[in-house]
């Protein structure tokens, strides 16, 4: 039966990027659309608050929930105190982790906030809605931050959603539209909640109330695969690649990997091959694992994320990670090898950074192929408080204090040399020149990863075999020049700091970098182009 709560759940970007998914609106859509309610799902990318304003008003809701973002936060409060003009009756929510993990900050600063919803939200949004459709009070509302008048009142925490598997599909309204304008969808599945790990820069124990094994919880094999049947009826019409967005893949059981073998035995069963990427930590695989990594390989697998962290021992230990050196080498050599393509970051930067440590990552970058990529190179750790690592800083004297608008935490360098460096390769992450190239490079990568798992089905991808083996050579040639320049500078950086060399003459550094990446942004939109006609004289797309 439909409900008389008219709903509106959207979220606010500086930018919409390919692996930016918008999970947990899709979900609270699916829940309260199951219901019997009416909702509006949006995603708005670089609007002004006006043409957000209008499209939500001519809906006329009567709650509006909102992914909070640190880094929007003065876009939405500037909606929120808009829609407030308007409208004095509407009840507007936020939700997400930094929402949950800053209640009372949130609801403090911003009158125009009427509620916070805190951890998942699918069965408390649901309640808070029936709530507000039979207009009774909020007070036995687990789940919920809320204001009466001046007062701000927290409820009890809601009790974690235990069987995923009753949850129905994320909605696929962001997804159609996207569609739309292109000939491929590539939605994210979330296949568990929680995270195994307990890495000591990272708030997400503190977001799943410090319990790591009961925060974890996995969706069946089988409800996985149904809903990727799911995906493929829904766009029969496209070309569908994934990404399993999952803190690590191969949880909870990273020794046996009894889940993970059940999934790639039922997507073989079905004859499922569709790309998809995903994360994972490097101390779950060895030689042991050859043939599942060739299995998944076969089910699609493309290319998997590991978080490197460091190629120091010391730093790991200090970041509480599992993994050793020798495990991140061992999952970068297994992964290669099978020809799945290895992505992951180091945290170049961080309170206890040393130069030999820098020299060190350096090293490491060319040798696991993640030199080429700009970020590599200025990756800088946030410090979270309520973390250990924060402890490690507030003890050792290197906390300034938190950032402006109060969510992180700056720093100190232990070593002052390392803040000279940090801050003219942040500039550079920054820069148009970086993104640029960035974007550029993912777009090729794409196209020649999500080739070779596609061919096999399509004839027309068959055509251009010899053009997209020269495509690939291009490329790697292109990306393999740029990561070893890019290395030369990094060491002048740290040669300049240690010879205690001017500013203006790392400055100078800097920009050399940036022309650095301007040229490789040009000779890559270049090659790209030539296969782009290329291949649409043979009529063939990739992406498009």
């Amino acid at each position: 039966m439909s409900k008389n709560v008219k709903i509106v759940l959207l979220e606010i970007r500086k930018s919409i990027t390919i692996y930016k998914f918008t999970l947990g609106l899709d979900y609270l859509t699916s829940v309260l659309r199951e219901a019997g309610y009416q909702v509006w799902n949006y995603i708005f990318e670089e609007d002004n608050t006006d043409t957000i304003l209008d499209k939500i008003v001519s809906v006329q809701p009567d709650l509006v929930g909102i992914s909070f973002y640190r880094e929007n936060e003065d876009s939405i409060f500037e909606l929120t105190r808009k829609l407030k003009i308007v409208n004095k009756q509407i009840k507007i929510f936020l939700g997400g982790h930094t929402a949950t993990l800053h209640t009372g900050a949130l609801l403090k600063r911003e009158k125009s906030i009427d509620i916070v919803i805190n951890g998942e939200g699918e069965e408390t949004l649901l309640e808070l809605c029936d709530l507000i459709e039979n207009d009774e009070g909020l007070e036995n509302c687990e789940g919920i931050s809320y204001r009466v008048n001046d007062k701000i009142i927290r409820n009890s925490n809601r009790k974690l959603i235990k069987d995923l598997d009753q949850l129905p599909f994320p909605a696929l309204d962001g997804i159609f539209e996207k569609s739309q304008k292109s000939n491929y969808v590539f939605p994210g599945i979330s296949t568990s909640r929680g995270c195994m790990g307990s890495c000591a820069f990272c708030v997400a124990n503190r977001y799943y109330k410090g319990k790591k094994v009961e925060g974890w919880r996995g969706r069946s094999p089988q409800n996985i695969v149904d809903e990727i049947k799911h995906l493929i009826r829904s766009f029969s019409d496209k070309r569908i690649f994934y990404m399993i967005v999952d803190s690590s893949i191969e949880d909870p059981d990273p020794e046996e990997k009894l889940r993970l073998k059940e999934l790639v035995r039922l997507l073989k069963a079905e004859n499922i091959k569709i790309p998809f990427t995903c994360f994972t930590r490097a101390e779950s695989w060895s030689e042991k694992d050859w043939e599942l990594i060739l299995d998944l390989k076969s089910v699609g697998l493309y290319e998997v994320s590991i978080g490197y962290e460091s190629s120091k021992t010391e730093t790991l230990e200090l970041f509480n990670k599992r993994a050793t050196s020798k495990d991140n080498y061992m999952a970068y050599n297994l992964f290669k090898r099978s020809d799945i393509n290895v992505f992951g970051f180091l945290i170049m930067f961080h309170p206890y950074t040393t130069l030999d440590e820098l020299k060190q990552n350096a090293s490491m970058l060319l040798e696991v192929g993640m030199a080429y990529h700009p970020q590599s190179w200025w990756q800088t750790l946030d410090l979270w408080p309520d973390t250990r690592l924060f402890t490690d800083v507030v003890r050792d004297g290197l906390l300034i204090g938190p950032e402006e608008k109060g969510y992180l935490y700056e720093y100190a360098y232990a070593n002052g040399n390392i803040e000279r460096i940090n801050h003219i390769l942040r500039k550079i992450g920054t820069s148009t020149s970086s993104m640029s190239y960035a974007n550029t490079n993912e777009k090729i990568k794409l196209e020649i990863l999500l080739y070779d798992v596609w061919k096999d089905e399509d004839k027309m991808l068959q055509l251009i075999d010899d053009s997209m083996n020269r495509y690939k050579e291009l490329y790697e040639q292109v990306k393999s020049e740029l990561g070893k320049k890019q290395y030369d500078l990094f060491i002048k950086l740290i040669e300049s700091v240690e010879t205690n060399k001017s500013d203006q003459s790392i400055t100078e550094l800097g920009d050399r970098w940036e022309e650095l990446l301007d040229s490789g942004f040009m000779q890559l939109e270049k090659i790209w182009m030539k296969f782009y006609m290329e291949f649409r004289r043979k009529k063939v797309q990739i992406l498009s």
